[in-house]
């Protein structure tokens, strides 16, 4: 049970040592020019530095490591963080040169943050404009693009359109003169038209009577006879 003090916490002895590993590392380390400006979390929306904070470490490590992205997450916590600490507990992940570079740009946005009315870094706000700015030109270049494929399918097709425009127009100039024709026609008179009346049925002619033998008596006398 001699022992059981460690478990319990950490000693007097111990914690000096820890103490005076930091101080020899606050005096040996580097630390960014800009961490002196005191910040304000309850002026900060974090929230929206969260997304910029986890794509930096991925790009400072090279994988995703969810483990120091909360890592950070829970230092900024703090009311008031303290930046050379976070560096200090970052240079362990990320090498001395890599944590105090992310310090530094860190730092820069959260002071930027809690100058602004939304709490939004200006940094942030302006990669806003220039991401719609680029997406609105973009979208003018593919309208740009479909515009030209519609002109040029209409160009393409134009000869066949002409082509059916003009055999329309022949048509209807062969039934405009044949209109013309017949409606002179009929002012001149060499043209009637026959009405048909519906039920208009042929009398079939009538049948031959017999016709009256018409030769004389003795004629008829000599042939009995």
């Amino acid at each position: 049970m001699a022992d059981a003090g460690f478990f319990k916490g950490t000693s007097a002895e111990q914690d000096s040592r820890f103490a005076n590993k930091q101080k020899k590392l606050l005096k040996q380390m580097k630390f960014p020019d800009n961490i002196d400006v005191k910040i304000d979390m309850l002026k900060v929306k974090i929230d929206v530095l969260k997304s910029w904070i986890t794509k930096r470490l991925q790009e400072l490590l090279g994988i995703e490591d969810d483990v120091v992205i909360e890592f950070v997450f829970n230092q900024l916590e703090d009311k008031n963080p303290d930046p050379k600490m976070m560096q200090i507990n970052l240079t362990g992940f990320l090498g001395g040169s890599k944590a105090r570079l992310f310090i530094g740009e860190l730092w820069k946005h959260l002071a930027s943050a809690q100058s602004s009315p939304d709490g939004i870094p200006a940094e942030f706000v302006e990669m806003k404009k220039r991401e719609l700015l680029k997406r609105m030109e973009e979208d003018d270049r593919l309208r740009d693009v479909r515009k030209r494929e519609e002109e040029t399918h209409r160009q393409e097709i134009k000869p066949d359109i002409e082509k059916l425009d003009n055999k329309l127009n022949g048509r209807n100039l062969m039934t405009s003169s044949n209109n013309k024709l017949r409606n002179d026609n009929h002012a001149s008179g060499e043209y009637k038209s026959r009405p048909h009346y519906e039920g208009d049925r042929r009398r079939s002619p009538p049948k031959n009577r017999r016709q009256r033998d018409s030769r004389s008596p003795d004629l008829r006398s000599r042939l009995v006879g």
